[in-house]
């Protein structure tokens, strides 16, 4: 069934189940979404064809969809809701995803489990931001299904902190475009994302800015992305763990973290008001 864009709440349908962060810039103002992503559903040509009577679309054969499989691989999986997963296509569609029902048979939220597993139609040769409600797992598994090398996207997933993310295709690590070559511990310079559908299963950059870590995956590779403990400062930094941030120089690493300048940080010393002397 189609249901406006403005949706209906009863039904748990509409914007204001998109993810806030999908729907703020970098000041934290709230931008117009429908603007920028006017189209909802999933993301298909101007060839599709909307059969009332049947509750879907027709496409033609050129159009090359497939099932996306989105996993969290953390303990929490079942028990920890991460969903709705915004599918967020550079064509301008977006596509609300939510999690299954309650396994088991109790009375009770406490009691309920919901794997986290999603199950989003993705087209070949498209760019998609994701973005989920809840905090990202720190173990995520994406998968293309019925699929061969052919099959080709480009999936950014966001995250909320500043952790550095490693990337493993076929279980095999794989360092990001944007690593300085010259260092021997992960550095990340300030370059263009230059991902494209040509880079091997598995590419990936991370846009620091944005906290997007973009990928390449095709039918033949299972793509996990690991959150790390150490924290990415900056550009040309090496990343480190919190011990090495709160011992080492913290006004250096606060101006770092927040890409501010250190005079901007100050060191203050808070006085009880009870105190007389």
């Amino acid at each position: 069934m189609t249901y406006p864009s403005a949706g209906n709440q009863q039904h748990g349908i509409g914007d204001f189940r998109i993810p806030k962060v999908a729907m703020t810039n970098l000041s934290g103002n709230r931008i117009n979404i429908s603007s920028i992503y006017p189209y909802r559903g999933i993301s298909r040509s101007n060839s599709c064809i909307l059969h009332s009577s049947w509750g879907m679309y027709q496409c033609n054969y050129v159009s090359d969809h497939r099932m996306l499989i989105i996993e969290s691989m953390d303990s929490d999986t079942e028990t920890r809701r991460i969903s709705p997963v915004a599918i967020m296509s550079n064509n301008g569609y977006i596509d609300l995803i939510n999690g299954p029902s309650n396994h088991l048979v109790c009375n009770g939220y406490a009691c309920r489990r919901r794997i986290s597993t999603f199950m989003a139609i993705v087209k070949s040769g498209q760019v998609y931001q994701i973005y989920l409600t809840s905090t990202p797992p720190k173990r995520i598994r994406f998968r293309l299904i019925n699929a061969d090398s052919t099959i080709k996207c480009i999936l950014a997933l966001y995250y909320n902190s500043l952790q550095q993310i490693d990337v493993y295709a076929n279980t095999v690590y794989m360092s990001p475009i944007n690593r300085d070559p010259n260092s021997t511990v992960l550095k990340l310079l300030d370059q263009p994302n230059n991902l494209t559908f040509s880079s091997p299963p598995g590419a990936n950059y991370f846009d620091r800015t944005y906290q997007l870590t973009y990928f390449v995956i095709d039918g033949n590779t299972m793509v996990e992305l690991k959150m790390s403990p150490l924290l990415i400062l900056n550009f040309g930094l090496p990343p480190m763990d919190p011990a090495m941030f709160y011992t080492g120089n913290i006004r250096a690493n606060l101006a770092a973290l927040f890409n501010i300048s250190p005079d901007k940080i100050r060191r203050v010393s808070i006085i009880s008001a009870s105190n007389q002397t």
